[in-house]
């Protein structure tokens, strides 16, 4: 399937980008180690893809809406 294709195929049901998509699929695989504690969160960040641990941080900050998500789930 081409780039065009599966990008309008996404959108027609309703999904986001596919770049979007997997940086969100990253960032739910991330949230998941860091509540295991599964490294810190630079090891967190490059485990799922990330080449940098700023732009990790603010593309989780701006999906989870927090900062220290180990923190906020701790009770789990």
């Amino acid at each position: 399937m081409s780039r065009s294709r599966l990008k309008r195929t996404m959108n027609e049901a309703g999904l986001p980008p596919p770049a979007t998509y997997i940086r969100n699929l990253r960032l739910r695989e991330a949230a998941n180690l860091i509540e295991r504690r599964r490294g810190s969160i630079s090891e967190v960040a490059f485990a799922v893809g990330f080449a940098s641990v700023s732009h990790f941080s603010r593309r989780f900050r701006e999906h989870f809406g927090i900062t220290d998500y180990a923190e906020q789930n701790e009770d789990r």
